[in-house]
């Protein structure tokens, strides 16, 4: 991942965290802890391999009680998007709500929540504490096929990586959205969908110029500044397994950013879509966000013309979506999944969604780069069968899904490659062309999508990635 600067002041940082946390102690609510006479912080740390979706800090908190003694609770405080925002659309407080709701009322391994705040008065923005969650992460870059965990695992060891990563998403796949209340996972995309304009016959929304929340104007977030909220997990003298350091992706924006505010947007003349074409219309009213290559988007405008075209069927209930799903958002301790990380892209639709992602980024990390797939991991038929067995039905319109991955993708990759050029976070010898791999197989995915039986010569990537030296 891409290393970005920290903006933290880190001794204002530790005083304010500090006082905050005497407030909204972890483990509240959980198993008896002795109250902290005070608190105090080590010094914090940006993790050394960072993406660009929210600032992390790692630090450990030491709660001193009455006898002086000393408990360790290791954190990794996550902020709002601040500087280098992916998406043109507000959703921290949604998830943070979602990760709580995960916490504390399903079995899907999530990093302990300790509480959140949404009013950036405290820390210069909103921001999530969690407990570390120590463990193997599969790196981007270089991507995991050409060395690193798991390829340093034994052929069958690889396989059940990979299955392990399926059965993370089927369990989430099972959950009943309205049994806990996720309704409000959708709500970004249909208010998008409710102020914007009309493009090819749906309505969209129109570009927005702010990414950040306000701590109270966030639909659905329903929690006061300050409010706590989370997994229970019991503090520690040494640090234990659920607590360590937890390796998620993450990116940095400064104390004191001024997160702009959401434009405030009226209803618009027609009931917006949900699902697919809901999601679809959405991503395509932002086009000039993500702001890719003329060529490039005019290969993503046939995309999303063949996909409202011949939508999915969507025959089943919605389920809640990971969004990002791919084994580079686990941690893995063993052969385990210890921790099932980054819920910006959540929404509720049909796990063929997930799968598609979770197939065409291992995709993209191979194929689409120019490099050797891992020996070992189950191919897309063998997956899709397994997840099939999983699910317990057939799956149903991959194909379409596969091809609303590759859009979702392109377009992401034209951002991240612009904010890494523009920002200088990479030498500029360094910067990988993710967003001419990401667009070239996009185009290869939208020609297999419209002809499936056609004959084609194997895909090759231009330029294959080289792994920077040093």
């Amino acid at each position: 991942m891409v290393a970005v600067p920290s903006q933290l002041d880190p001794e204002l940082l530790r005083a304010r965290l500090a006082a905050w946390l005497a407030d909204h102690p972890p483990g509240a609510g959980g198993p008896a802890v002795p109250p902290a006479v005070r608190w105090e912080l080590g010094e914090p740390e940006t993790p050394r391999e960072q993406g660009l979706s929210a600032e992390m800090v790692r630090v450990t908190a030491y709660q001193i009680g009455a006898d002086g003694e000393r408990t360790a609770w290791p954190l990794m405080v996550r902020f709002a998007p601040g500087r280098y925002r992916l998406y043109p659309w507000a959703r921290f407080a949604e998830e943070c709500r979602l990760v709580e709701i995960l916490a504390q009322h399903t079995d899907i391994p999530v990093p302990p929540v300790h509480g959140y705040e949404l009013d950036p008065a405290v820390l210069g923005a909103p921001f999530l504490v969690m407990g570390f969650v120590d463990g193997q992460v599969p790196p981007d870059i270089p991507p995991y096929h050409m060395g690193g965990f798991p390829s340093d695992l034994s052929l069958d060891a690889r396989a059940r990586i990979w299955d392990a990563g399926l059965a993370a998403m089927t369990r989430l796949h099972r959950l009943d959205p309205a049994e806990l209340g996720l309704e409000f996972i959708d709500d970004v995309f249909v208010s998008q969908a409710s102020a914007g304009q009309a493009v090819g016959g749906q309505t969209v929304a129109g570009g927005m110029d702010g990414g950040g929340v306000d701590g109270k104007n966030v639909a659905q977030a329903r929690a006061e500044p300050g409010t706590r909220t989370g997994a229970q997990a019991e503090p520690s003298t040494q640090p234990g397994p659920e607590l360590e350091p937890e390796l998620e992706p993450g990116s940095a924006s400064g104390l004191g950013a001024q997160l702009p505010r959401q434009r405030e947007q009226g209803p618009g003349p027609e009931v917006p879509l949900r699902g697919l074409l809901g999601q679809l219309d959405v991503y395509e009213g932002h086009l000039d966000f993500f702001a890719p290559a003329d060529d490039t988007a005019a290969t993503l405008r046939a995309a999303f013309a063949w996909l409202r075209a011949h939508p999915p069927a969507e025959r089943h209930p919605a389920r809640l979506l990971w969004g990002d799903a791919r084994i580079g958002n686990l941690i893995f301790q063993d052969e385990r999944v210890a921790a099932v990380l980054d819920w910006e892209m959540a929404a509720l639709g049909q796990p063929e969604s997930d799968l598609a992602w979770y197939l065409h980024l291992d995709r993209h990390l191979s194929e689409g780069v120019g490099v050797t797939r891992l020996s070992g991991l189950p191919d897309r038929e063998a997956t899709v069968e397994r997840y099939a067995q999983l699910l317990g039905r057939p799956l149903e319109d991959l194909d379409r899904y596969l091809l609303f991955a590759s859009v979702r993708h392109t377009l992401l990759a034209a951002r991240v490659t612009r904010l890494v050029r523009e920002h200088g976070l990479l030498p500029p010898d360094q910067v990988p062309p993710m967003d001419l791999f990401a667009a070239d197989l996009l185009a290869r995915v939208l020609d297999e999508t419209r002809a499936p039986h056609a004959t084609r010569r194997p895909y090759q990537a231009r330029d294959p990635y080289q792994a920077p030296r040093g």
